[in-house]
């Protein structure tokens, strides 16, 4: 709503100290003495952002990826209930925040780990991170990497897994193509989640469908509900458990069949079928804003995470962001949507009216200036024309003309 051309408000917003983000990560412990396991982890960041906090709905970025990664836990979890299928994976899962705000949630999973394995003086036993972001429509899936992983590594693996499950056409039709993109170091913002874990030599990549982190449609409000296409996430949950499944049983082979995950999940969920599922968690995270600045810790979406992570993981903590006092990384603002604001658009003319007239004036200025400097000259020449105009009326006055005297 327009209430003014011009700004009339009194009202100052004040920063906001008492508002922190909170990321929740679990796991599950895999077969054989977790301390000497390899562990992957599985990143989805639940924030959204957008221009209007009570307009964001961040349904493809990121209310898909957190889609999966809640149906790998509710998958993987099944799988490790038993002794007999447990993989020699210790799995972790984290429901990361101020994943808009530079992605926070990854940089502070990132310094506990490294605290921790500083203080036990152990290597690091990360085999591979993998990201998940905007995994809601189309059937391309781009595996975003800031350095090519060897095909030794588990992150090369899972990309050469893709592909074959791609091209096979294993769950559909699919597109699947590696990018890669060289870490700005110049830059203090990352473009992928990955980055962060690879500035911090964590071998790790994203998976998405856009093939730029600069679309439009990464930090939009008209990133609604309606255009996502619950088959495209049911698609990419298919081939990336696929391939999740296959490395941590080493079983590459893709004409072997591995895990049927309707019988898995029969009796996980009642009368629950994956696309209800689907359904369900798409409702209710995109009926909540999920801007950072009102992720409280009784935000009903931070909540049901926390709940939902209680259920089928182990060691459930949650983390507490909060910005450096001395320079803040992000600052939040007190006023949230309950309060309401009133929005103030100002009329202005273009900036090249500005130039323009910019020009006209330095034009006026520099003829005035002219004028003055040669004040004498322009005299001289003047005084050069008046015989010129006597002998002009003497000729006149002789066809009849007005005579007058001409000193």
């Amino acid at each position: 709503k327009i209430v003014s051309k011009s700004h009339i408000s009194d009202f100052c917003s004040f920063v906001h100290d008492g508002v922190f983000v909170d990321g929740i990560v679990g796991k599950l412990i895999g077969h054989g003495i977790e301390e000497r396991l390899p562990k992957i982890l599985i990143v989805a960041h639940y924030d959204a952002l957008g221009i209007a906090n009570g307009l964001i709905q961040g349904a493809d970025s990121n209310a898909s990826g957190v889609l999966i990664l809640l149906k790998l836990i509710r998958l993987f979890s099944k799988l490790y209930a038993k002794q007999t299928t447990r993989a020699k994976y210790n799995l972790h899962f984290l429901f990361a925040a101020g994943g808009k705000l530079n992605y926070q949630g990854s940089k502070k999973w990132i310094d506990d780990y490294h605290d921790q394995k500083h203080q036990q003086q152990l290597p690091n036993d990360v085999d591979v991170v993998v990201c998940l972001d905007s995994l809601g429509q189309s059937n391309e899936l781009y595996m975003h990497v800031s350095k090519p992983p060897k095909e030794t590594q588990a992150a090369g693996i899972l990309r050469e897994l893709l592909t074959e499950l791609s091209e096979k056409s294993t769950y559909g039709s699919l597109n699947f193509e590696q990018i890669h993109k060289k870490i700005l170091k110049t830059s203090d913002f990352v473009a992928w989640e990955h980055e962060k874990y690879s500035w911090s030599k964590l071998p790790g990549f994203t998976l998405s469908h856009l093939n730029s982190s600069k679309s439009c449609s990464h930090s939009s409000i008209s990133d609604m509900r309606n255009d996502i296409q619950l088959e495209s996430i049911e698609r990419y949950y298919q081939y990336i458990s696929d391939a999740l499944i296959r490395l941590i049983f080493n079983k590459t082979d893709i004409n072997l069949s591995i895990v049927d995950q309707t019988y898995l999940l029969s009796n996980q969920q009642s009368d629950y079928d994956q696309i209800t599922f689907t359904k369900q968690w798409l409702t209710f995270l995109t009926n909540y804003s999920r801007s950072p600045s009102l992720l409280t810790k009784t935000h009903p979406v931070v909540v049901a995470l926390e709940q939902y992570a209680h259920r089928y993981l182990t060691n459930v903590v949650k983390t507490t962001i909060r910005p450096n006092k001395k320079d803040p990384e992000f600052v939040f603002f007190d006023g949230d949507d309950d309060q309401g604001r009133q929005l103030y658009v100002y009329r202005i003319k273009p900036a090249i009216f500005d130039l323009v007239l910019a020009i006209f004036i330095a034009a006026y200025l520099g003829i005035i200036y002219m004028i003055a400097a040669n004040w004498s000259m322009i005299i001289n020449i003047l005084l050069r024309y008046k015989p010129l105009t006597n002998t002009f009326l003497s000729s006149s006055s002789q066809y009849g003309g007005y005579k007058r005297k001409i000193n």
